[in-house]
């Protein structure tokens, strides 16, 4: 056993020079000693193929898969920043959502009205939105509030998914290029095997729909 101390710097140089052509002459590439250490932690989803090199530690699972929308796509890579779906993988979300799709809306457009009975849900992905209510749906002279802002990587519409009753508040694009995924939770997608998904679904939003109701008070209690 030798030290690295033994030789001098000469003599270390000559023999990485001997140890790359022993890997020439048996058909190897020489590598560059690398100090990298472990690779880094995955983002938020795999890259498109013109974002980023290809990687080694790459999986099938993060590459487009055969019949799966552009939208289904992004919905997979923006997951692990949606309240909704924290603690499920890509995979376990798609089993859950239905009519995924991008939609663009310009200042003043609708994404849904009060009293809808929709059960679509978006995340925003640029822009801002307002959300607004009317006191009272049938007055002739409404009184209506902006009771909300959404800022891009928050979510709007799961209130109505939670209770299946009409949508309480309107969502309105407050500046031009707002755009958002839309997506509805498959409910009859329910089964035994996805009933650990959907139990997460339901924790992740009671404690979203906590978190923003504590910040409604807050905000009143500031007026």
């Amino acid at each position: 056993m030798f030290k690295h101390t033994d030789y001098s710097p000469y003599e270390v140089k000559q023999l990485h020079e001997a140890m790359a052509n022993s890997r020439a002459k048996e058909g190897q590439s020489p590598q560059a000693p690398t100090d990298q250490g472990e690779s880094a932690a995955p983002q938020e989803a795999a890259a498109p193929p013109e974002a980023a090199a290809p990687s080694e530690s790459a999986t099938p699972a993060q590459a487009p898969a055969p019949g799966i929308t552009p939208a289904q796509q992004k919905l997979m890579e923006i997951a692990p920043r949606i309240y909704l779906f924290e603690g499920l993988t890509a995979a376990e979300v798609l089993k859950i959502v239905k009519n995924v799709r991008f939609l663009r809306f310009g200042p003043g457009e609708l994404l849904f009205s009060q009293g809808d009975l929709n059960q679509e849900m978006y995340f925003l992905l640029s822009g801002r939105l307002e959300v607004k209510a009317s006191t009272d749906t049938t007055a002739r002279r409404r009184t209506t509030t902006t009771v909300g802002k959404i800022d891009p990587g928050n979510i709007v519409g799961e209130m109505a998914f939670v209770t299946h009753r009409p949508r309480s508040a309107t969502a309105i694009s407050a500046v031009d290029k707002t755009t958002a995924i839309g997506f509805e939770i498959d409910e009859d997608a329910l089964s035994e095997e996805t009933t650990f998904i959907f139990l997460q679904l339901y924790i992740n939003i009671s404690s979203g729909l906590a978190d923003k109701l504590e910040r409604c008070n807050t905000l009143l209690l500031k007026r």
